[in-house]
């Protein structure tokens, strides 16, 4: 959580307020005691409501989005979070003490994200149309979608919020559908969090008329550990009903609806979430549509986060190199377009001896496992190099000596001729 907090904040509420009330007015103290702040930046406020100041019988920590203006040094307090950090939302009287005082989640330090490209820094897949159910892109998130080819996914360099380093995207191209989006934890990374508590957060925002509500939760794989069913819906179900989820796949938080608006949402949470399934091997983020979409529509996604611990800590973006290198461990590809000789691998051939070439290119970051491999010459065609010599595409009969930190060997259909020159466009995928 990012909080924004002012020493020597102290006011009083003006009126009581009820344990569900979503504002509230204060009267901010005189001398040195000052207003609460406006948050600002995407932060949120943080303060404390307390029956005594001496001896409090009773406490509860708020966090509020919005602070107006009333006259003088009265304020009102908006998008109130009640009951944060383990406290329970009540009903105040008028007079209660309002105060800004350390809590724990106000100075907690931020918590590693177990999610990647949850800013939307990195799309190696660049879907040009709508996508298939069930596919990847952008990089770590799966497409997830009641129908075929009317949902395109992608990142928005522009479109974000402040604190966050870009955005995730999903545009309808069809009308009358819903989708979602699923990033699955690999195994390895849930060892904190299996037995414990994880919580989730996000900003969001929507374009266009066919979106109001976003729901979320967090699931848990109980299947063959990094062998999850990608598509994790087996029924979307009515509007309004929570999806049936595949076998093997459980909610283990309640499904939270997050509002949807033009604007861009202050952080929404999912915290406490008990990770206690039985037999569960990892955690995944599943957020979807759970209305009919437009087409044109746009579902907007920043500073996703997923994390081990009792309550949500500050989304702190990390730099699109360290992005790309962890999204590295999944995928990799040399080039995105068919320039010859750029991001290319390539080898001069000095014998005739074999129809291999040693075009072995090592990986900036180990994968995950033993990654598949696609080759392709200056074409888009799968399966080829390019001869630059004779300026033609060599079609590949196998590789070998493949693993998870480096490209193999090419075999090719025909013996090479000394002095023949190749390159390749690589693609690798070890993608859960």
């Amino acid at each position: 959580m990012q909080a924004h907090l002012r020493n020597f904040t102290r006011a009083t509420l003006i009126a009581g307020i009820a344990s569900g009330d979503s504002q509230c007015d204060v009267e901010a103290g005189g001398g040195i005691w000052g207003a609460p702040p406006a948050p600002a930046g995407g932060r949120l406020g943080v303060l404390v409501l307390a029956d005594d100041l001496q001896s409090p019988g009773a406490v509860e920590v708020i966090r509020y989005a919005g602070r107006t203006a009333l006259g003088g040094v009265q304020y009102r307090l908006t998008g109130l979070e009640r009951g944060c950090e383990g406290s329970a939302a009540a009903a105040w009287l008028a007079g209660a003490h309002v105060l800004a005082t350390l809590t724990v989640g106000a100075v907690a330090a931020p918590g590693a994200n177990l999610l990647i490209n949850g800013d939307g820094q990195i799309d190696q897949y660049q879907h040009a149309a709508g996508a298939a159910d069930a596919v990847y892109g952008p990089d770590r998130w799966l497409t997830l979608a009641d129908g075929t080819g009317y949902v395109q996914p992608g990142i928005d360099a522009v479109d974000y919020p402040p604190g966050a380093a870009g955005a995730l995207k999903w545009t309808a191209t069809g009308s009358g559908n819903r989708f979602g989006a699923l990033q699955i934890v690999e195994a390895s990374a849930c060892a904190a969090l299996l037995g414990g508590a994880g919580q989730a957060s996000a900003q969001l925002r929507a374009k266009g008329t066919g979106i109001a509500t976003l729901k979320a939760a967090v699931l848990a794989w109980t299947g063959t550990a990094d062998a999850p069913t990608r598509d994790c819906v087996a029924t979307w179900n009515a509007a309004g009903t929570t999806p049936t989820l595949a076998t093997n796949w459980v909610y283990e938080s309640a499904v939270t609806t997050l509002a949807l608006g033009a604007a861009w949402s202050t952080p929404q949470r999912i915290e406490g979430v008990p990770i206690d399934a039985a037999g569960a091997k990892q955690i995944a983020l599943f957020v979807w549509i759970d209305e009919a979409v437009t087409a044109g529509d746009l579902l907007l996604l920043a500073g996703v986060k997923l994390e081990e611990g009792p309550r949500c800590t500050a989304h702190v973006p990390a730099s699109i190199s360290q992005e790309q290198l962890r999204a590295f461990r999944y995928r990799q590809q040399a080039a995105l377009s068919p320039s010859d000789g750029t991001g290319y691998s390539g080898v001069q051939v000095n014998n005739t001896n074999a129809t291999l070439i040693g075009m072995d290119r090592p990986f900036p970051v180990r994968m995950r496992v033993t990654p598949t491999i696609i080759w392709r010459g200056v074409g888009d065609t799968p399966g080829n190099v390019r001869n630059r010599l004779t300026n033609t595409e060599v079609p590949i009969s196998s590789t070998t000596h493949v693993n998870a930190v480096s490209t193999g060997t090419v075999v090719l259909t025909t013996n090479p001729a000394v002095g023949d020159q190749y390159v390749g466009r690589w693609q690798v995928d070890a993608e859960l």
